[in-house]
């Protein structure tokens, strides 16, 4: 089908070989076709004038998709974004270039110019530090690099963040948002944006194409993520791409957590509340401790220690617990009136713990806290997550309260509680931990006795472990097991095979003289595969020198292989190999999986 270009509209509405060149009039079929099109052209603002008239009074509305807001709040249609489920700043930290003008050491940031923090907690992640983005054009990535960002992108984000600035608070701890999942493990996504309270996103994960993230529970209208919401969290999740927290550069991003000053003042706010309770676990020399100090009217007014035990016996999660039990005991000794108080803590995974009714370690110290918590009813209780670690003083003194300890410090008997006033019993996931811990050490040292550590061990010095593992997982099972005999120099070649007796010579059927052909000389020497040693080199450069790169960096792993492929040296054997797991699929295994 051909189209008139001098038709004002879309050709599949209006084709060639139905438009008259008189003044004929339309067939019927036409005249059909310029109607759809019509109220096609018109629905859109017909919907937008009926959003427009309920918008105030429907919070539901809110929920929509961040293209019709834009729509509800502008009378300029140019400017609308047609692609609400991306953003032009995507990829930023691919293009953005490290900055020449600013360095680590001349770094200065005011509070004035700092537009949003971003923060990603995990057990044993740190402080979290994710990225902040500053005025003119600055981002600060996970690294610690100070990095300037192009026009486009710097706004991009910037847009981003203020169309997160006025979604509601929830009324869930620190404003979380909590995303429905199947499995309790994952981390948070928290974002501190000057003069907004603190946003905490649970559970994120970069949804399929199209999709939306389902909250556990419904918040403020929301039934999903904020899609404007999971699009922050996605621009700031690209400042860890590539990060490991041995390359940071520390002084810059302590420069930026000093503006947790604000949780400070945030605090000193809030000390207004009569009682104010903060607690803590800690482990400290091989041993675990919990305290619980307790403040009236912004001065210590009682404390409580209790030692748990050794790291062997107990973990500091139940630590925690039991600070959160010392702490609740020390309210509920409170005698006269009972204002409202509050019970502060710096330990995400154990306030979450407390919201759940799912089995876990330490659930008998749960039921603990909840019946403590509900004998306090009469007396309004709230938990609260402060961060570790920021000059309050109260956060600092339980700290030092509870490594006291883990010394084997512990407040007199009469005045713990009475689950606290003996001793308690062993946690299950510190025994273990601990047996795996001795049998790691004795594998090592078994392994260290062999004969074949020396090779192995200059190859990949993090065997045994789960490495290995983890770098042959996209790989097939011929691929492994010819990366296994490269390691090992049980390869077939000459040396291997006169080895084992199958030939009468080990050397070298290219190279003249008496040249061994084992795995060195086959990577790295003999003439006749230099095409392809040279095709190698070009992909991984320099280091196609060193065996440890070709059999272990996982980037190299493959080329290495391609490189095999390309020599053609085991073209038979690769192949018999591949045709033996081809015909031993579907075969019954032996119980412990073997065939």
């Amino acid at each position: 089908m051909s189209f008139d270009p001098n038709i004002n509209a879309p050709g599949f509405l209006f084709p060639k070989s139905q438009k008259s060149t008189s003044n004929t009039t339309l067939t019927t079929s036409l005249r059909r076709r310029r109607l759809i099109a019509c109220l096609l052209l018109a629905l859109p603002l017909i919907l937008i004038s009926l959003l427009k008239s309920s918008a105030v009074t429907n919070p539901a509305i809110w929920s929509l998709t961040p293209l019709l807001k834009s729509i509800l709040d502008t009378d300029d249609m140019s400017t609308l974004d047609t692609n609400p489920g991306s953003n032009n700043a995507e990829g930023w930290h691919t293009r953005a270039t490290e900055s020449t003008s600013v360095t680590a050491s001349s770094f200065d940031p005011k509070a004035e110019d700092l537009l949003a923090t971003f923060f990603y907690s995990t057990k044993g992640s740190g402080d979290g530090f994710t990225m902040a983005l500053m005025k003119p054009n600055i981002a600060v990535d996970a690294a610690g690099r100070i990095l300037t960002l192009s026009s486009g992108d710097f706004v991009g984000l910037q847009e981003v963040v203020d169309a997160v600035k006025p979604l509601p608070q929830t009324d869930e701890w620190r404003g979380q948002w909590r995303i429905k999942q199947d499995r309790t493990c994952f981390g948070f996504d928290r974002i501190q944006i000057p003069g907004q309270p603190e946003i905490s996103i649970y559970g994120w994960v970069k949804p399929k194409e199209g999709m939306a993230l389902e909250l556990e529970s419904p918040a403020k209208g929301f039934t999903h993520l904020p899609q404007e919401l999971g699009m922050l969290v996605k621009l700031a999740r690209e400042a860890r791409e590539g990060f490991t927290r041995d390359q940071r550069e520390e002084s810059v991003v302590q420069k930026i957590l000093a503006f947790k000053d604000e949780a400070k003042r945030w605090e000193e706010r809030h000390r207004t509340d009569d009682i104010m309770v903060y607690t803590d676990g800690s482990g400290f020399e091989g041993n675990i401790g919990a305290a619980a100090v307790l403040y009236r009217n912004g001065q210590m007014s009682r404390h409580l220690q209790y030692h748990l035990g050794t790291d062997k016996e107990h973990t500091v999660y139940e630590g925690e617990l039991v600070g959160i039990i010392l702490g609740l005991h020390l309210i509920k000794g409170i005698k006269g009136s009972r204002p409202k108080a509050t019970v502060n803590l710096d330990n995400q995974a154990a306030i979450i713990s407390t919201l759940t009714n799912k089995p876990q370690p330490g659930a008998y110290l749960l039921d603990e806290v909840n019946r403590l918590a509900t004998q306090t009813q009469e007396m309004p209780l709230k938990f609260t997550w402060i961060p570790g670690h920021s000059d309050i003083p109260g956060n600092d003194e339980a700290d030092e309260r509870a490594k006291e300890a883990a010394q084997g410090t512990s407040s007199e008997t009469r005045q713990l509680p009475p689950l606290l006033r003996k001793p308690l019993p062993f946690s299950v996931s510190a025994l273990r931990q601990d047996l795996r811990a001795r049998i790691e050490t004795k594998r090592r040292v078994h392994w260290a006795k062999s004969p074949r550590y020396y090779r192995l061990n200059n190859i990949d010095p993090k065997l045994p472990s789960s490495h290995f593992r983890k770098l042959t997982r996209n790989l097939s099972r011929t691929e492994t097991s010819i990366l296994i005999q490269l390691r090992t120099n049980h390869l077939p070649l000459n040396a291997h095979l006169h080895r084992i007796k199958k030939i009468e010579h080990p050397f070298c059927r290219y190279c003249q003289g008496e040249t061994i052909e084992d795995v060195n000389h086959f990577l790295f020497v003999c003439p006749q595969y230099t095409t392809a040693r040279l095709d190698l080199r070009r992909k991984l450069g320099r280091q196609v020198q060193h065996l440890k790169t070709l059999l272990a960096a996982p980037k190299a792993i493959k080329h290495t292989l391609e490189y095999i492929r390309q020599t053609k040296r085991l073209q038979n054997y690769m192949s018999r190999l591949e045709n033996k797991q081809r015909t031993s699929v579907g075969r019954p295994t032996r119980p412990n999986g073997d065939l």
